[in-house]
């Protein structure tokens, strides 16, 4: 029929998408957190390695040197009042 125009570019690719997601897929970002594996379930390779004493030493000299001149230190408890 010639009376019909085609489809534009949009439509048809808004039909693609849609027919692509299967019905039971979650939007992204609808996963609660915590749901994944506890890390003492991961293999060793991926374990946090524990600081040296060198990184330790160097972390806090850094903390103070910020203190001397006023800058605030991030702190990783929120509870916990920046000095």
């Amino acid at each position: 029929d010639q009376g019909q125009t085609p489809p534009t570019a949009t439509a048809t690719a808004t039909k693609a998408t849609s027919a692509a997601a299967p019905p039971s897929s979650k939007p992204i970002g609808s996963t609660a957190r915590g749901t994944g594996i506890d890390e003492s379930q991961l293999p060793a390779r991926y374990a946090r390695k524990p600081l040296s004493q060198y990184e330790g030493d160097y972390i806090q000299g850094n903390a103070q040197e910020h203190r001397k001149r006023g800058l605030v230190a991030v702190c990783f408890n929120s509870k916990q009042e920046a000095r």
